[in-house]
């Protein structure tokens, strides 16, 4: 080996990569409380056709159930709708993406 590979394996303080991720994935699969305040919003073509702020949530699958609900009814099928769920006290930050006809109706 490379002097300069067993000095970084050994003796450096640099997270790797592996524990970037780690720690990407901790961010990503952040749990959610019902007592979390979670903001979600919908947009369709860039608009926000869709907003809720509220606690009492167990998962984002809850939130974003509640804002199709919501959705205006003049969204044609097979539209791609995105969802934008916010943990407001821990931080947190989801996307997701629905298709009209697909994921929802």
């Amino acid at each position: 080996m490379n002097d300069k590979v067993v000095e970084f394996i050994f003796f450096s303080d640099n997270p790797g990569k592996e524990e970037l991720r780690r720690e990407e994935k901790k961010l990503e699969t952040d749990r959610i409380s019902k007592n979390n305040l979670l903001r979600g919003t919908a947009f369709y073509k860039g608009k926000v056709v869709a907003e809720e702020e509220k606690t009492g949530f167990t998962n984002k699958g809850q939130l974003v159930a509640l804002l199709i609900k919501r959705l205006p009814r003049d969204i044609p099928t097979g539209a791609i709708v995105q969802f934008v769920i916010e943990n407001m006290d821990k931080g947190g930050k989801w996307m997701y993406e629905h298709q009209k006809g697909k994921g929802f109706h």
